[in-house]
C-alpha cells in the first residue's frame, strides 16, 4: 500500500490535499485506446456556413419582390401604350368614316334638291301600235281613226292625245304608230288588255307595245336579222322563239 501511495504522490504531486485527490480525477485515456471520439452537439463550422448561404436573406427576398414589381410595371406600361395606339388609330378611322358619311349626305341632299327643282320624272304615256295598214295621205286625224276601233276591240275607253309615225319611214311599209295617251290610266288600260288582239278576227296581226328607246330599237333590229338567218327561229312579241310548224292535211 505504501509503495502505491508513494507512486501516486510522485505522479500527482505531494502538495495536494486528500480532498483534492478526491474531487479531481485524472482524465480517462480509454477513448484514445479504443478510438472513440467524445460526442458533441455542436454542428461543424463548415456545415453551418453552407446552410446559412442556402437560405436567402430578407434583403435578397425584398430585392426579388422589387424586381417582379418592376417587371409588372413595365409590362403594364407597354400594354397601356399599345391600347393608346389602338385607340388613336380607331379614332382616326372613325373620323375619316364620319367625314365620308357627311360628304355623301351632302351629295344626296344636293341631288335631291336638284331633282326637286327639275320636277318629277315624266310619266310614260306613249305606246307603239305595229302592223297597221296606213293610207299614203294619212294625217294625225287619220291615224286616230285607225286606232279607235283597235282600242274598242280591247274593251277600253282610252283617249288619244297624239298619233304620228317615225320621220323618214314610208307609209306603205307599215311603219309603227307612236301614240301618246291622255293619261297614265289610259296607257295602263291599253297595255293590260293588248293580249286580246290575238283572238280578234280583225286585228289579230296588230301588236301593241311600249315605246322603245333608240338603243332598244337598234338591238331589236339586230335580233330580228339574226333570227331570220336561222330557219327554225322567229322573233315575235319581243321574244325569240321556235317557229310553229303546221301540217296541212
Amino acid at each position: 500500500m505504501a509503495g502505491r501511495e508513494n507512486k501516486r504522490k510522485a505522479r500527482y504531486g505531494s502538495d495536494r490535499s486528500s480532498s483534492d485527490t478526491d474531487t479531481e480525477r485524472p482524465p480517462y485515456k480509454v477513448a484514445k485506446k479504443v478510438g472513440v471520439q467524445p460526442c458533441s452537439t455542436a454542428q461543424p463550422a463548415r456545415e453551418t456556413m453552407t446552410i446559412s448561404e442556402a437560405e436567402p436573406s430578407l434583403a435578397d427576398v425584398m430585392a426579388a419582390i422589387k424586381g417582379v414589381s418592376d417587371d409588372q410595371a413595365n409590362s403594364r406600361k407597354s400594354l397601356e401604350d399599345k391600347i393608346d395606339n389602338v385607340q388613336a388609330t380607331l379614332q382616326a378611322e372613325l373620323k375619316t368614316i364620319k367625314e365620308s358619311h357627311d360628304h355623301l349626305q351632302r351629295r344626296v341632299e344636293s341631288l335631291e334638291k336638284a331633282g326637286a327643282q327639275q320636277g318629277a320624272a315624266p310619266v310614260r304615256t306613249r305606246l307603239v301600235v305595229k302592223n297597221v295598214a296606213i293610207p299614203a295621205d294619212a294625217t294625225e286625224a287619220t291615224l286616230k281613226e285607225l286606232l279607235n276601233p283597235i282600242f274598242q276591240e280591247l274593251g277600253v275607253q282610252a283617249q288619244i292625245q297624239s298619233a304620228s309615225t317615225p320621220e323618214g319611214m314610208p307609209l306603205d311599209k307599215k311603219p309603227p304608230i307612236l301614240v301618246d295617251m291622255v293619261s297614265k290610266e289610259d296607257y295602263d288600260a291599253v297595255m293590260s288588255n293588248k293580249a286580246k288582239l290575238k283572238d280578234s278576227a280583225l286585228f289579230s296581226k296588230v301588236f301593241i307595245d311600249k315605246e322603245s328607246s333608240k338603243r332598244e330599237r337598234m338591238l331589236e333590229a339586230i335580233i330580228r336579222k339574226l333570227t331570220k338567218a336561222i330557219p327554225d327561229l322567229e322573233y315575235r312579241k319581243g321574244k325569240v322563239q321556235k317557229k310553229t310548224v303546221t301540217n296541212d292535211s
